[in-house]
C-alpha cells in the first residue's frame, strides 16, 4: 500500500514488451500457493498480478508463496515458470 512493489508480475519485462507477450498468447493462467500447498489466487487472461489478496478478496497472511504462470503463444508453443515471492 506504499506505492512501492504493490503488485507482483511474474515477468522481468517493460510495459511495452509485457503488452506485446499478452497479444500474442492464446491462454496464460496464474496461480498463487501458500506454504501448505493450498491456492490463494489466481487468474487467467490478463497480465498476471498479484496484490497480496486472496480470490475471496481477503489479505494474505506475510509470509513465502509459491507461483506458477502458464502460457501458450500462437505459435503453438507452451511456456511455465515458477518461483517463490515474500509477501510482507
Amino acid at each position: 500500500g506504499d506505492g512501492i512493489n504493490d503488485d507482483f508480475i511474474p515477468f522481468e519485462l517493460e510495459w511495452e514488451d509485457l503488452d506485446y507477450m499478452m497479444a500474442n498468447l492464446t491462454y496464460i493462467k496464474f496461480r498463487v500457493y501458500n506454504r501448505w500447498g493450498k491456492m490463494v489466487f489466481f487468474s487467467s487472461g490478463v497480465v498476471p498480478r498479484w496484490d497480496g489478496f486472496n480470490t475471496k478478496g481477503a489479505k494474505s497472511p506475510h509470509g513465502t508463496y509459491f507461483w506458477i504462470v502458464e502460457y501458450g503463444d500462437i505459435h503453438d508453443r507452451s511456456f511455465q515458470n515458477n518461483g517463490f515471492v515474500r509477501l510482507n
